[in-house]
């Protein structure tokens, strides 16, 4: 069952944070790599509005965050998405892409 929430801390380094459920529930762990990995999160910035499901972790007796998806989960990225279509000078210094 899904639930939404807001970003609490995200930290880009070391690649997980914590969300704040709406419901006002004890705050949820995430990480990237149960999420789609690094690029997932590039764009996120503490008060992101998500959604999640959340999932009890036994081992440590806590709540984490699977599925995560919002308005600044995913898109952007070596594929462009909203921020125009891939091409341009990247890393490499290079033109662009293949037109």
């Amino acid at each position: 069952m899904a639930a939404s929430g807001t970003f609490k801390t995200f930290f880009h380094e070391k690649g997980w944070g914590f969300i704040t459920p709406d419901d006002g529930s004890e705050d949820v762990f995430v990480h990237v790599k149960e999420n789609g990995g690094d690029d997932m999160f590039a764009q996120v910035q503490v008060g992101d509005a998500c959604t999640y499901d959340p999932q009890y972790e036994d081992r440590k007796g806590k709540w984490k965050a699977v599925n995560v998806t919002g308005p600044t989960i995913g898109g952007g990225g070596s594929n462009g998405g909203d921020y125009g279509g891939g091409y341009g000078k990247g890393k490499g210094g290079g033109k662009g892409g293949d037109r």
